[in-house]
């Protein structure tokens, strides 16, 4: 895994998603991401310029000029994913500009992060949930009716 330099060459918004996450670049933006994002926001990217001029998006040569301007600035090739991280963390300077996440698509519970129905096992809301139920039942007689 590589850190690449990505760039949103066209005069537009580009947005797109990865992993049900939506990221958006401004114009113009060169943000450092890994390998495999940039090369997929590339290629989305490369589709939709290619549409707009009214080309066949196959024209090989086309897209490797279109590549060149999207994708550079790669960096050590066998990094484990925990240095590219880092790595990628320093490089885009904090307070830079970086990929907007669509607000709608994060997780529900800023808690535990749960994208699903339930919380996490250690979530204090999930503990919380759990102790309202028992203050409810509290007090009532369990023995079973006949």
């Amino acid at each position: 895994m590589e850190a690449v330099l990505f760039t949103n060459f066209s005069n537009d918004v580009f947005t797109h998603e990865w992993d049900k996450q939506s990221y958006t670049f401004q114009p113009g933006q060169t943000i450092y991401l890994q390998d495999y994002l940039a090369r997929h926001f590339a290629k989305h990217l490369i589709d939709r310029e290619i549409n707009r001029i009214d080309r066949n998006t196959s024209d090989i040569l086309l897209r490797e000029q279109m590549m060149k301007r999207c994708v550079a600035g790669t960096s050590t090739p066998t990094a484990s994913a925990v240095q590219i991280e880092t790595e990628i963390l320093n490089k885009n300077e904090i307070g830079a500009s970086e990929p907007e996440v669509d607000e709608e698509k994060k997780a529900w519970c800023d808690s535990c992060d749960a994208k699903g129905v339930r919380h996490k096992k250690d979530c204090p809301k999930s503990r919380e949930s759990q102790s309202a139920k028992e203050e409810t039942f509290e007090g009532l007689d369990e023995t079973p009716r006949t």
